[in-house]
């Protein structure tokens, strides 16, 4: 697999990028994805010249970003980190399958809306394990 680019865009390219590169670093080898990646910092003329897959940045420089790129995320506050919790459950499409319930969201069935239906397990596992006392497995994100 090719490397995955990402660039953390602001004005100078310096001071909040650098912040925000370092923050997503912490966070996607958080994740343990095993996909090779890179994230660099740089100024919104800088990216203008460079391939990415994804740019991150801040909302007054959205637009131009959108310009360079299909992916883009922006940030609200550069202090702000989310909770993550992982709840890994690759038979969870199994069991909702084999149920006697037919599940639907909006007329869409489990292998239309596969990811909705892998969240909503999710999201019941990560409950039942809140009712029986256990922790969540949290990462911090931006």
């Amino acid at each position: 697999m090719n490397e995955l680019k990402v660039l953390t865009v602001c004005g100078a390219g310096v001071g909040t990028s650098t912040l925000l590169r370092m923050n997503i670093n912490e966070t996607i080898k958080s994740f343990n994805i095993g996909i090779p990646f890179k994230v660099e910092n740089t100024s919104l003329t800088r990216a203008k010249g460079t391939r990415c897959d994804l740019i991150v940045t801040f909302a007054s420089f959205e637009a131009d970003a959108r310009k360079l790129c299909d992916d883009v995320i922006v940030i609200n506050n550069l202090m702000d980190k989310h909770k993550i919790c992982l709840q890994d459950n690759p038979e969870i499409l199994d069991i909702l399958r084999n149920s006697s319930l037919k599940h639907s969201t909006m007329g869409r069935g489990i292998e239309q809306e596969q990811e909705f239906f892998l969240a909503l397990g999710a999201a019941a596992q990560a409950a039942e394990k809140l009712a029986r006392g256990q922790k969540l497995s949290r990462i911090y994100t931006v």
